[in-house]
């Protein structure tokens, strides 16, 4: 059984940036270019016909975040799909 898991198993990855255009206010105000960053990593393994398991962890990055917000936000998923 793990010999078959592991021949049908592969990493997933994807990552989303959001730069903001430079200004000279932004410049002058020294506010990052750096908008918002999304990346994630995964393991995703075959379970049944269609069915696949995945594990993943995710960071998020925003560099003007609501107040009480935190810049950076990091998850950990674990979750179960069907792929058709």
């Amino acid at each position: 059984m793990s010999g078959r898991l592991v021949a049908r198993s592969c990493c997933v990855a994807a990552v989303a940036l959001f730069a903001a255009l430079p200004t000279i206010a932004a410049a002058d105000a020294g506010r990052p270019a750096l908008r918002e960053l999304n990346a994630d990593v995964g393991l995703r393994a075959a379970l049944i016909q269609s069915f696949f398991a995945e594990i993943k962890i995710e960071l998020r990055y925003d560099s003007t975040p609501a107040k009480g917000a935190e810049k950076e936000d990091l998850h950990y998923l674990i979750g179960v799909g069907w792929s058709f």
